[in-house]
């Protein structure tokens, strides 16, 4: 069975779980620039 893989992935997954569910900023067109751009 496959599963170093497996487990790779959740070791991979559970060190960045924090980085992955901070809020970003995301490019927003010039028409719709006074809008929020932020992705939570």
């Amino acid at each position: 069975m496959e599963l170093v893989g497996v487990v790779q992935g959740i070791d991979y997954l559970q060190r960045n779980l924090r980085r992955f569910m901070r809020p970003t900023r995301r490019h927003i067109e010039l028409l719709l620039r006074n809008g929020s751009n932020r992705i939570e």
